[in-house]
């Protein structure tokens, strides 16, 4: 009876040592990567916008006129919106309370807690929290300076990467880093666009409707649409509530607009826009959501999506591999 003996490598242990220390710092640093996951995701969004001014302009001002011109809208909301939106809040929220408390299938907990009251002190904890105030603002300068930076050294850090890996792999590890590029931007541009849409279409929706804190609601769901499949649905709750409280004919006319719009962003303005960069079934797709709305919130079911819909491109440049060092394997026994 022949004893197999496996051979013992320093090398593999090595590289079973390295791995463990890696995914130890990934565990440890997580929010950390969770900023640099995020600021290369807005990155590659832009970077196609940054590449087309940058025929015209040097790269650098390139860069700064994108980054200007997509902060403008966020600087004048917050001049302009935000104020008028946390006015109107506590009013919405005092009048969602006695509608919701009609509702018997409501928990006893949720029908006696004051919204309005809990909004007002967080919001004012967060305003007044130097700590708050300060992580929030530097989570943001961090995500914008490596922003700036991946799109200024894209080059230098892309020849950079590819020399990790083999001289006959290379090319082929860029064009899987162009293809999850383009399913990452695509979705990232087209699910704040859509959103974008979502908020104007309620807004001046409600607004023809009378149907009151028009403008809280229509942030509210446009926020919500950025969650996929779940979040338009989210967003429609309130405004629904709120409508038929007011008569069964406004509550109709809100139920067949949301009814209206979401089946035209689901069938003319979603493949419009996406173009079929993402390719998931529903089940795998909510499956993504949920999963990463555990692990990280608003954030995590954002990401889900692309992330998920990246697993197919590197599970085929995988399969590629495997079949590359397989013949290759053959060739050298032969």
């Amino acid at each position: 009876m022949t004893k197999y003996e496996h051979p013992f490598s320093w090398q593999a242990l090595g590289r079973i040592v390295a791995m463990s220390l890696m995914v130890f710092l990934v565990w440890k640093m997580i929010g950390v990567f969770i900023i640099i996951l995020v600021a290369i995701m807005l990155a590659v969004a832009i970077y196609p916008i940054v590449k087309t001014v940058n025929k015209k302009l040097p790269l650098l001002l390139s860069i700064l006129l994108v980054f200007i011109t997509f902060l403008i809208p966020f600087v004048l909301f917050g001049i302009f919106v935000l104020p008028d939106l946390f006015w109107q809040l506590p009013g919405l929220l005092n009048t969602l309370r006695p509608i919701i408390n009609q509702f018997q299938f409501f928990p006893e907990s949720l029908k006696n807690f004051d919204f309005a009251q809990y909004l007002s002190s967080h919001t004012a904890d967060l305003l007044t929290s130097a700590q708050t105030a300060f992580s929030i603002t530097l989570s943001a300068i961090e995500i914008l300076a490596l922003m700036f930076y991946f799109i200024l050294d894209y080059k230098r850090l892309l020849k950079l990467f590819l020399k990790l890996f083999p001289l006959n792999e290379q090319k082929k590890i860029q064009n899987v880093l162009s293809d999850l590029a383009h399913v990452n931007g695509q979705y990232i541009r087209g699910n704040l666009f859509i959103s974008l849409i979502c908020t104007l279409v309620v807004f001046i929706s409600f607004s023809l409707l009378n149907i009151p804190y028009a403008l809280p609601l229509a942030v509210f769901a446009g926020i919500t649409d950025l969650l996929p499949l779940v979040g338009s649905t989210l967003g429609a709750i309130p405004a629904l509530i709120i409508a038929f409280s007011i008569s069964p004919l406004s509550g109709i006319f809100v139920l067949v607009l949301h009814l209206a719009y979401q089946q035209t962003e689901n069938a003319i303005i979603s493949p419009l826009v996406y173009k079929k960069t993402l390719s998931l079934y529903p089940a795998l797709s909510f499956l993504a959501v949920i999963i990463g709305a555990e692990l990280y919130g608003i954030v995590g079911a954002f990401l889900a999506l692309p992330l998920a819909a990246s697993i197919p491109v590197l599970a085929e440049y995988a399969h590629g591999y495997s079949k590359r060092h397989t013949a290759t394997a053959t060739l050298a026994k032969r």
